[in-house]
């Protein structure tokens, strides 16, 4: 993803494959800052919305590397800093999500809704199009 004279990407933090998104100055090559996520978590940018950096974070399933099940979670990033807000959860119980965050589908954030669109159906695979949103007295109170 890049935005003026910076991309952001993810990069592998250490031995064990963890990913964080680091912000890198297009002009100079050096990262500008490296994200604090979890690590159990392997994050995706989606886009910018207002600014800031939307990146989903879906968790690395429990079977893996000793984690927890975790929710996937949309956050918004500083560009600046790489300081981070929670903008929503998605349930664990919502299956394929995650899958579908990590392959082909495109991220978006639109009006306080998460959107994931996999372009090019196959037949047999897990949905083509989906939608979360807060409810009405949430989405109020993160605005």
């Amino acid at each position: 993803m890049v935005n003026g004279t910076t991309v952001y990407l993810r990069a592998k933090t250490d031995d064990f494959g963890r990913r964080k998104v680091a912000a890198h100055d297009l002009t100079t090559g050096r990262v500008v800052w490296t994200s604090a996520m979890s690590d159990s978590a392997e994050p995706v940018t989606g886009g910018f919305d207002g600014g800031r950096l939307i990146v989903s974070h879906p968790p690395i399933p429990a079977r893996k590397r000793g984690h927890t099940a975790a929710p996937c979670t949309v956050l918004a990033l500083d560009p600046r800093t790489g300081k981070s807000t929670e903008l929503m959860r998605i349930s664990e119980s919502m299956t394929g999500i995650g899958a579908m965050i990590q392959s082909e589908a495109r991220l978006y954030w639109v009006d306080g809704r998460f959107i994931l669109l996999r372009h090019g159906p196959r037949p047999g695979d897990g949905p083509v199009l989906a939608a979360f949103g807060l409810p009405a007295d949430k989405a109020a109170r993160k605005q």
